[in-house]
């Protein structure tokens, strides 16, 4: 089962080097990729290219199975998996930086839940929990969170689908 989440991860990360290729518009260290990035963060990058790509983080804190990165003023987090196989790997992306977005527009504080599924039809949305869910590469996953219907975070991750949608 570890080798398979750990398989998944690397099949998110290499996704994105075929889904970047393909969209020249958005700049690259702003653009979210469902499924696969946060700007130039990939799930499965390890802590040195994460600190490489967005610099030494604000605060460091290490709880339970899982370290958190977070930048401030970037409006970035960054979860590690802190034990097994996925440590030090990037296993959750997110941010709420109205100046990161996707290709197809989506952005943190500006778009509202409608755009979410106007931009993909595929996404699940959940108004109880406030929550669209996207399925990605490899069951990545990516999450959209509004509250009233803004959307305030969005997050990039390893977590496998079949964990999202009980």
């Amino acid at each position: 089962m570890r080798l398979r989440a750990l398989i998944a991860i690397l099949i998110c990360a290499a996704s994105g080097a075929f889904a970047s290729a393909t969209i020249a518009s958005v700049p690259q260290h702003l653009l979210i990729v469902p499924g696969v990035s946060v700007g130039s963060v990939r799930v499965g990058d390890t802590q040195s290219a994460v600190r490489t790509a967005l610099g030494k983080p604000s605060v460091i804190r290490t709880k339970g199975k899982v370290t958190n990165w977070t930048w401030f003023k970037r409006r970035v987090v960054v979860l590690f998996a802190s034990t097994g196989k996925r440590r030090g790997h990037a296993i959750v992306i997110s941010t709420s930086n109205p100046a990161y977005g996707t290709a197809a527009g989506i952005e943190p504080l500006s778009s509202t839940k409608a755009d979410v599924t106007a931009a993909y039809p595929a996404a699940v949305c959940d108004d109880s929990a406030g929550v669209c869910r996207l399925a990605g590469p490899a069951g990545c996953l990516t999450t959209f969170t509004y509250a009233t219907d803004k959307v305030g975070e969005l997050s990039v991750s390893a977590i496998s689908v079949a964990y999202a949608h009980p």
